[in-house]
């Protein structure tokens, strides 16, 4: 059930490092708790890392975390964020319609099926549910003249000290081709 090493192309450490970094993240997860008055729910974060972004909804919520690191899930844990070590890539062991609102932020770039992550997510929300995911856009304009200048494809400079060959994103994603791949897994994007 546990993901293997091989299986997992980032590192603990950086899950750490980048924590403090991440307030435009949580700052959003904040607003967008007050605007759909996210209280009392069941929510599910899949990649949580070490719990940053369920930290910002624990104190209303039912908070879960699923993470396939050993030591960032008991970096989740030090702080009672209950987080269960699972692959992303695999069934999940959680029950269907369990969930009110799961977050999957930066992580379907790192899977090589992708899918597989989405189709539990949808099998895991209810009806009614929400799912909030964030992926990054390399290809931006921005992106593409760094890479028209030499950058390699980490145009964003997230992984400046990754080789290309070793570089921990594996999906690529621009707009039309997350909607798209998210209809394709049964969700409506608003």
């Amino acid at each position: 059930m546990n993901a293997s090493a091989s299986q997992i192309n980032y590192k603990t450490s950086w899950l750490l490092a980048e924590a403090t970094g991440r307030s435009h993240v949580t700052t959003v997860l904040q607003e967008v708790q007050q605007r759909r008055g996210i209280t009392s729910k069941d929510v599910l974060e899949l990649g949580s890392g070490v719990g940053t972004n369920l930290l910002v909804l624990s104190a209303d919520n039912r908070v879960r975390g699923v993470e396939g690191l050993e030591a960032a899930v008991c970096e989740a844990q030090s702080p009672g964020i209950d987080t269960l070590q699972a692959n992303l890539e695999a069934e999940l062991p959680l029950e269907d319609n369990s969930a009110d609102w799961i977050l999957c932020i930066d992580v379907l770039e790192h899977l090589l099926n992708p899918a597989v992550c989405l189709a539990s997510a949808h099998r895991i929300l209810r009806d009614d549910g929400r799912l909030i995911i964030n992926v990054p856009n390399h290809f931006d304009w921005h992106g593409r003249m760094r890479i028209l200048s030499g950058s390699g494809i980490d145009s964003q400079r997230y992984f400046p000290d990754s080789s290309h060959w070793k570089y921990p994103h594996v999906r690529f994603f621009q707009r039309a081709t997350i909607e798209a791949f998210l209809a394709e897994g049964g969700f409506t994007v608003e």
